[in-house]
């Protein structure tokens, strides 16, 4: 089997979230790093098998682990690691979680609240360009974040993922609605609720769009600019 018949295929997107990408076949006693540059593939490197634990940070378990499981989903350190056979080969893909928040006078001011670190991330790597990104991970997250930035001129716009623990989206709705804030912050959902209760709960909140997942860059843009049009801060920095 050819490497490029394994990952051919794969959305070139994904380059921006999985921070290393293998290919391992134990009994050939080969390791391909690969990246993506467009619309293919990229052999970087191809060394030995055995070096593949110096690359899983010396973590012996994790790549017992990987050997013994035809399929893996496991968490370490900010870390997703997925693995998956094909044949004789192990696919695995890293993906780190960290979002690094850099916030900049001269950019409008976004707040993403998703439990999904993937979610947060794309918003996070896809518009830090253009926005100073605020994460939360949870409801009650986003509601403190709020509470911190009510004077914040450069805040625009809340993007709330309905379904999160702790406080649901619908949480933040409600305290949004309770304390008239959506005047000052301008509201999307970002879901992949398709319940027309559901849908209808959180039109009900006055919210301005709906993104339902899955969704690409363009869709998040196009919602974004909808959304922080309703700002009274964005008015007042045009």
């Amino acid at each position: 089997m050819q490497i490029n018949d394994l990952f051919g295929n794969v959305p070139a997107i994904i380059g921006n979230f999985i921070s290393h990408i293998y290919c391992a076949s134990k009994s050939d006693d080969v390791l391909y790093k690969l990246e993506y540059t467009g619309k293919t593939i990229k052999i970087n490197t191809k060394e030995p098998y055995s070096n593949l634990i110096k690359l899983l940070d010396n973590n012996k378990d994790l790549l017992n682990d990987i050997e013994n499981s035809n399929q893996l989903k496991k968490i370490l350190n900010n870390k997703v690691f997925y693995t998956e056979s094909v044949d004789d080969y192990k696919i695995i893909l890293v993906c780190d979680m960290t979002v690094e928040s850099t916030t900049s006078s001269d950019k409008l001011t976004l707040l993403i609240a998703d439990d999904s670190p993937v979610i947060t991330k794309f918003f996070s790597k896809t518009f830090e360009d253009e926005f100073n990104i605020l994460v939360a991970k949870n409801g009650e997250e986003a509601i403190n974040i709020i509470n911190d930035n009510l004077n914040n001129e450069t805040l625009v716009g809340a993007f709330i993922d309905l379904q999160m623990p702790i406080k649901s989206g619908y949480d933040v709705l409600e305290y949004l609605s309770e304390n008239n804030l959506f005047e000052l912050l301008p509201t999307s959902v970002i879901s992949g609720e398709d319940s027309q209760n559901g849908i209808e709960k959180a039109t009900n909140y006055g919210i301005i769009d709906m993104l339902q997942k899955p969704f690409n860059a363009e869709a998040a843009k196009s919602i974004i600019n909808k959304t922080i049009q309703h700002s009274r801060n964005y008015k007042n920095h045009q």
